[in-house]
C-alpha cells in the first residue's frame, strides 16, 4: 500500500540545558500520538536538522559539551541496544 504520509519530527528535552534533547520522526498517525503522549514537542524538519547540526558542531569544537543530544534524528521506537540503521540520509535514519 502507497501512502502520501510525510514524517513529522519531535524533540523532547529532559533537562533545562539547550543542549541535551532526543530527536525521533513519526511515520504514523499512531507515532505522533505516542510521541506527543511521551512528551515530545512537534518541530519542523528544518530546525530537527539544526538540532543535529549544533550537536555535531559541539562534538567537533567543545567535546565536554557534547554527548547529551542526538546529532541524527531516529524513528520513534528505535532502540539503539537492538537496532542497526538499515541507512542515513542526511541526518534521518531509517
Amino acid at each position: 500500500m502507497i501512502t502520501n504520509w510525510k514524517n513529522s519530527y519531535w524533540v523532547r528535552y529532559d533537562t533545562d540545558f539547550d543542549n541535551a534533547y532526543m530527536l525521533r520522526y513519526a511515520n504514523s498517525t499512531v507515532d505522533e500520538e505516542e510521541l506527543e503522549d511521551a512528551g515530545y514537542e512537534k518541530i519542523t524538519r528544518a530546525k530537527a536538522e539544526k538540532l543535529c547540526a549544533a550537536e555535531n558542531r559541539r562534538i567537533a569544537e567543545s567535546p565536554a559539551f557534547a554527548g547529551y543530544a542526538d546529532n541524527l534524528i531516529y524513528p520513534w521506537g528505535w532502540n539503539p541496544d537492538i537496532d542497526t540503521p538499515t541507512w542515513v540520509d542526511r541526518y534521518i535514519v531509517y
